[in-house]
């Protein structure tokens, strides 16, 4: 009896664990646009059957939970529509970051049965009840027409979308986002279709455009990109991080970020462009123009009027038999005695490099006794440097130093080192420009291929495509270095042959500055070149190529710095290649320091700091030297001898030789000062490379300011004043054109050192024929500004022709 009980009790606790492990199904005819509550568990299974006519609809859904590891699993089925989805997740895996509601949408336009039949089917596997909300509605898509504004709302759980059929005439359609919220969102546009793709970024295809917004998204979009001319508009919440802001998504319903409103405005674009494309190399017609007017003017003068030549002549070199017919004398002398050095040189040679020898060791003498021995080196072809620097070590001590003491070296000694310049631009420019095509042309192909807008940095408010390039006017802009580049290597070569002209009518001579053209060549391709490396760096602006854009800029500088100061230290011991190896460590300061684009960016401001420290000194050290190797040789000779102490202390700090050359280096060390104070100035620098740039263009306005106030100090505006009252006009139209250069250099529009949905915000409307924005009209402004300071430069000592070389000061 005990046993049949037994089986009869292990029987009916078999039936009641089956029952109780069946999963119950519960089926209900639901109805639109009713909202349904219930609790789900691991043994049921709650179906929902809805029909209604052919619409548009939304599934709502909302969970109770907050255990993402037990979610409740949603499966939607439609004639059309199939997807499935889970509540509660993380949004975009961020644990903190836990979605509880959450919708899909459905636009079944193309069955061929009118009514809709839905299923919705909500299971889990959490052994505790859940509670969840289930809602299916009526949808109205946000239809938006051209120059219509819309607004919609999106949220971390909700996103939305504008559907648009573009007309056939409208080529470019202009696509405008504002929202006062700084909660991050992606801007996806591409071709509608039903359902909308709202997957997430990891998983979906390829879309036609893509961005990240903050605030502000533009762009420019091609109705041929899209299919039978249906373009949507998908705005998708994303995680703050991926537009580097603070404000982060709440999950409570209640919280003011909890919504992000969006407003939409779609305009016609335009796609005439013909207009401000030609007006850019109009403009610098003009500039073409001027110059033959004034070139016919000088050669009317020389045909007709040949006696006021040496009033109103300035690219074309006054005739010295004409102007100043004493001076063939002096040159001929000065010929003849060169020639006597050279014969008797090579006899002597043997001689006199003994007494070199001996008398370099322990300079005290004449000057003059040097300078005959450099003559001698220089007729047997040898640059001796040991008796150049004991000759300069008299000189410097002995008197004020002026220009004939310095260009004793043959003309094609002089070119010779110059010409170096001109191939050290070509090479850097060559080898430049090749890698950096290659990397900024992937880039660029890369925004066409994947439509993902934020790789590069365009000024989205103001960029025009034409023929694939997506910003051409940032392109077309660059013309104007094109342009002015090739009219100043006309206006050299001008110069050039009717220098050489008189050089082979009337042999040397010794009046005005020595006439060297090998660096302002090298100014004209340096200036080509910085045109066709800010075309390579707008093709698409980022931080990795910004340096491609700003490293001729430095060559220009730098060689203007250089060219002015060897007007008056023709033989300056400065060579080319130890000027483009500083440079190079110029552009390698400016590469470190943009891998940190903040304000706090220490190592990078630590780094610059050192750099400009070792920068000052030495450059003060070589305009107290002029550039000349060996002087620091007798100087530490004197200190290791005792005998002249007081006299290497006066000649660093007080020398006898032009005292304004204390008052340069005061200077520098003052601009230095400041540019570090800017420097460490939170908010002031958008980058430590914009210090970089402010220095050498600082710099280079600095000298030519010191270089004007000591020809007044030197009273040479009395001669030939016409010539000099031109130049100095030029000189101060040129500082205006970089006042208003530097402007809009910092009203730029592109700010690659902040996230692109922050940049975005930074964008500038076209402030100039509805084409051209700010950054280029810094294009058009600097290049003449450049152009002007080149034009400065190589007239700056025009008025000079005429005097004796003995009576132009150094300075």
């Amino acid at each position: 009896m005990k046993a049949y009980v037994c089986i009869i009790s292990c029987f009916l606790l078999s039936i009641i664990q089956i029952c109780s492990s069946v999963i119950l199904s519960d089926t209900i005819i639901g109805s639109i646009d009713k909202e349904y509550a219930a609790v789900i568990s691991n043994n049921s299974i709650h179906i929902y059957e809805f029909s209604f006519p052919v619409q548009s609809f939304r599934i709502e859904t909302a969970v109770f939970s907050n255990d993402t590891t037990s979610p409740i699993e949603i499966y939607a089925s439609h004639q059309s529509y199939v997807e499935a989805w889970s509540l509660p997740t993380t949004f975009y895996s961020i644990p903190d970051e836990i979605i509880t509601t959450t919708s899909r949408t459905a636009c079944p336009s193309q069955l061929n049965n009118t009514v809709n039949f839905i299923t919705v089917r909500v299971q889990t596997f959490s052994v505790n009840p859940i509670r969840y909300k289930l809602k299916v509605s009526r949808f109205y898509p946000n239809q938006i027409q051209i120059d219509q504004q819309a607004t919609t709302s999106i949220s971390s759980s909700f996103s939305a979308y504008f559907v648009l059929d573009i007309p056939f005439d409208i080529p470019i359609v202009e696509v405008h986002l504002n929202s006062v919220s700084e909660l991050c969102s992606l801007v996806r546009i591409a071709s509608f279709s039903c359902p909308p793709d709202f997957t997430k970024r990891s998983s979906r295809q390829i879309p036609d455009y893509e961005m990240t917004m903050r605030g502000v998204a533009d762009l420019r979009v091609r109705r041929s990109d899209f299919l039978e001319g249906r373009m949507a508009v998908f705005l998708i919440p994303l995680p703050a991080i991926e537009c580097q802001t603070s404000v982060e998504f709440s999950t409570n319903i209640s919280s003011p970020h909890f919504q992000k409103n969006i407003s939409l405005v779609v305009n016609a674009g335009s796609t005439e462009f013909w207009v401000p494309i030609l007006v850019m190399p109009a403009i610098f017609f003009l500039a073409y123009v001027l110059f033959a007017f004034i070139i016919g003017f000088e050669l009317i003068i020389a045909r007709f009027f040949p006696k006021l030549m040496k009033h109103f002549s300035l690219f074309l070199r006054i005739p010295i038999s004409r102007a100043h017919e004493d001076n063939d004398n002096v040159s001929e002398q000065k010929h003849v005695e060169l020639q006597e050095v050279a014969e008797t040189g090579e006899m002597q040679s043997i001689t006199l490099d003994q007494q070199m020898e001996s008398s370099v060791e322990n300079p005290a003498g004449s000057s003059s006794d040097y300078l005959e021995m450099y003559k001698s080196s220089i007729s047997n072809g040898v640059l001796n440097n040991r008796v150049r620097g004991a000759y300069y070590y008299n000189i410097i001590n002995e008197k004020e130093i002026a220009l004939s003491d310095l260009n004793l070296s043959p003309l094609r000694y002089l070119n010779r080192n110059a010409v170096m310049y001109i191939f050290l631009v070509i090479i850097v420019g060559v080898f430049y420009f090749i890698p950096g095509l290659q990397v900024v042309y992937l880039n660029h192909e890369a925004v066409r291929t994947t439509g993902i807008q934020d790789i590069c940095y365009f000024n989205y408010k103001c960029a025009h495509e034409l023929n694939s390039i997506l910003a051409f006017n940032s392109i077309w802009s660059n013309v104007s270095y094109f342009l002015l580049s090739f009219l100043f290597f006309i206006i050299v070569v001008i110069k050039n042959i009717s220098f050489m002209r008189e050089l082979k009518s009337h042999g040397l001579s010794t009046t005005g500055i020595p006439q060297v053209f090998g660096l302002y060549y090298s100014l004209a391709l340096a200036l080509f070149f910085e045109g066709i490396m800010s075309c390579v760096y707008h093709l698409c602006p980022s931080l990795t190529n910004y340096q491609f854009d700003t490293t001729f800029m430095y060559i220009i500088a730098t060689m203007l710095f250089i060219r002015l100061y060897k007007n008056r230290n023709p033989e300056a011991t400065i060579y080319p290649f130890a000027i483009f190896v500083m440079l190079s460590i110029a552009v390698f300061f400016t590469y470190v320091t943009l891998f940190r684009q903040d304000n706090d960016n220490f190592p990078g401001r630590i780094i610059l700091t050192l750099a400009l420290i070792v920068f000052t000194l030495v450059e003060i050290y070589l305009i107290y030297n002029l550039f000349l190797s060996n002087l620091p040789y007798y100087y530490y000779k004197d200190w290791l001898n005792h005998k002249s102490i007081l006299r290497v202390l006066r000649q660093l700090f007080w020398p006898l030789y032009n005292k304004s050359r204390i008052f340069l280096c005061y200077i520098v060390l003052v601009l230095s000062l400041i540019v570090l104070t800017l420097l460490w100035i939170p908010d002031l620098l958008d980058t430590v490379s914009s210090a970089i740039f402010y220095l050498f263009i600082l710099h280079v306005l600095l000298y030519t300011l010191y270089y004007w106030i000591q020809k007044f100090a030197k009273k040479e505006f009395l001669h030939r004043p016409f010539v000099f009252v031109c130049v100095l006009l030029m000189m101060i139209l040129t500082f205006a054109l970089w006042a208003f250069a530097l402007y809009f250099w910092g009203q730029t529009s592109i700010h690659w050192e902040e996230s692109p949905a922050v940049a975005r915000e930074l964008n500038n409307d076209c402030i100039f024929l509805n084409f051209y924005d700010d950054h280029d009209i810094w294009h058009v402004l600097s290049a003449f500004a450049i152009f002007m300071v080149f034009i400065t430069v190589l007239l700056i000592d025009e008025n000079l022709v005429l005097v004796q070389q003995d009576k132009i000061r150094v300075f």
